[in-house]
C-alpha cells in the first residue's frame, strides 16, 4: 500500500497475545477503512471485527501482493493445453488462521469492475471458509451468494449458491477474454457443489442445477464469431469482425452431474443468429455436443435447420444434421413461407407474437418467465433454489 495513514486506539492485553484497535481509521491510495478490529498474534493467527469502507481497490492490492493472481482475459499459452486451468489453487492460505469479519463496502473494485453496497460476513476456522452471505447491488437487483470451502479435507469440497438478477455481461466477457465491448445483464440462479485442488478439478466434479437468462444486450461481432463460429460456418453465415451484435434474448436451463452439464433448453436470438436447441458440455473432458436449430435463409424464407456442434471446447466443429429427404422438406417448408422467428417468445423471454404458438414450444414459457422469489431464514443457506429454478428443474425432468 502507498500513502498510508492509521489512527485509532490501540490496546494490548497483559498476555500480549493480541492487538485491539478501537475506532480505527486506515487510509491509503488503495482504500479507506474504519471500524473495530482485533488481531491474534499466537497460533493460529486470527483476525476479527466489524469494518466499513468507503472504497477498497482489490485490484491494486492484489497487483502488489505475492499471491499468484491470473488477471482477467489471460488465456492458456499452450493451444493444446486445457481450457480450464489445472494449476492448484492457493488452498494453503486457508490453513493455520482464524477469521470472523463483518464488512460493509460502499465501492469495491475487483476485476476492473466497481461493485456497490457490498455486505459480507466471512468466517474461517480450522481451514473451513464460509461466506454467508455476500450481498451487493447490481443494476438488475441485489445479488446474494453463499460460499463454503473446506481446505481441512483431502477432497477439498466447495459449495456455491448464487442468486444474481443481473451480472454485467461485460465482466463475464472480460474474464472469458472475449474481444470487444459487451452490454447487458445476465440473470443467474444456481446451487453447485464440487471438489478438487484446481479450477479444472472443481469443474470436472460439478453437481447441481443451473439457470441463466438475459434480454436486451449486445456483444462485439468478434466475440460472436469466437463463441458461435461452428454454427455460423455450418450455415454459411458471414459476420464482419467489425461492429456489434444485438442480443434480443438468451436462455439456458440445465444441471450438472459429475462435471457433465446437460441442457434441455437453449435459446438465443441475435442480429445474425437465432437458434434453439439442447445438448451437453463435459467439463472434465472439455468437450461439447449440442443439437441446435438455427434459422437459416432458404429460398428467401427463414427455416429452422438442424445443426450439430461437437468436439473440444477449444475448437468445436459444426455440421448440418439433415439427410437428403430432410433437405427436401426444408426446401418445401421454405416455399410455403418458412418458420416464423419466435425464439424469444417460445422461451418465455418476450411476449408472444400475434401468431399462435404450438403447445410443445409454449411449455417453455412458464419455465423461463416465472417470477423469482428468494426467501430464507437469517444466516442460513437456502435448502433449495428459488421457485423459478425449482420449476425449471421440474420442467427438465418432465421433458425427458
Amino acid at each position: 500500500m502507498t500513502d498510508v495513514s492509521l489512527a485509532g486506539q490501540l490496546s494490548i492485553p497483559a498476555d500480549g497475545g493480541s492487538l485491539r484497535l478501537r475506532g480505527a481509521a486506515l487510509s491509503a491510495h488503495e482504500l479507506d477503512v474504519s471500524g473495530d478490529v482485533s488481531i491474534g498474534l499466537t497460533s493460529p493467527l486470527g483476525l476479527g471485527g466489524r469494518v466499513r469502507a468507503t472504497r477498497l481497490d482489490m485490484d491494486a492490492l492484489l497487483a502488489t501482493s505475492e499471491a499468484e493472481w491470473m488477471p482477467p482475459g489471460k488465456r492458456t499459452a499452450d493451444p493444446s493445453g486445457p481450457v480450464i486451468s489445472n494449476t492448484p489453487l492457493p488452498w494453503a492460505m486457508l490453513r493455520g488462521k482464524t477469521m470472523h469479519l463483518i464488512a460493509r463496502i460502499a465501492a469495491l473494485t475487483l476485476g476492473r469492475q466497481v461493485w456497490r453496497d457490498v455486505d459480507l460476513e466471512l468466517q474461517l476456522t480450522k481451514g473451513r471458509l464460509q461466506v454467508s452471505p455476500l450481498r451487493l447491488a447490481l443494476p438488475g437487483g441485489p445479488m446474494e451468494m453463499w460460499l463454503t470451502a473446506d481446505a481441512s479435507k483431502q477432497e477439498l469440497p466447495v459449495s456455491l449458491t448464487l442468486h444474481a438478477p443481473g451480472i454485467p455481461l461485460a465482466l463475464l466477457a472480460r474474464y472469458a477474454a472475449l474481444p470487444g465491448d459487451a452490454r447487458g445483464d445476465l440473470h443467474v440462479e444456481t446451487q453447485l457443489n464440487a471438489q478438487g485442488s484446481s479450477a479444472h478439478d472443481l469443474a470436472a466434479s460439478l453437481d447441481g442445477p443451473f439457470f441463466a437468462t438475459m434480454t436486451q444486450g449486445s456483444l462485439s461481432n468478434a466475440a460472436l464469431i469466437e463463441l458461435a463460429s461452428a454454427a455460423l460456418q455450418a450455415l454459411g453465415i458471414e459476420v464482419s469482425a467489425q461492429g456489434e451484435t444485438a442480443i434480443r434474448c438468451f436462455g439456458i436451463i440445465g444441471s450438472f452431474n459429475a462435471g457433465v452439464g446437460r441442457f434441455r433448453n437453449i435459446a438465443l436470438d441475435t442480429t445474425y443468429l437465432q437458434l434453439s436447441g439442447a445438448g451437453q458440455v463435459d467439463l472434465r473432458a472439455e468437450t461439447l455436443a449440442l443439437k441446435l436449430h438455427p434459422l437459416a435463409r432458404i429460398s428467401g424464407s427463414s427455416v429452422s435447420v438442424p445443426v450439430l456442434v461437437e468436439g473440444p471446447l477449444r475448437a468445436p466443429n459444426g455440421r448440418l444434421d439433415a439427410s437428403g429427404l430432410d433437405q427436401l422438406g426444408l426446401l418445401i417448408d421454405a416455399w410455403f413461407g418458412g418458420d416464423h422467428p419466435k425464439t424469444c417468445s417460445d422461451a418465455g423471454l418476450a411476449p408472444p407474437p400475434a401468431t399462435a404458438r404450438s403447445s410443445a414450444t409454449s411449455r417453455l414459457a412458464p419455465v423461463l418467465l416465472g417470477t423469482v422469489t428468494w426467501s430464507r431464514r437469517a444466516g442460513k443457506v437456502p435448502s433449495r433454489l428459488p421457485p423459478a429454478s425449482v420449476r425449471a428443474s421440474a420442467e427438465i425432468r418432465s421433458l425427458r
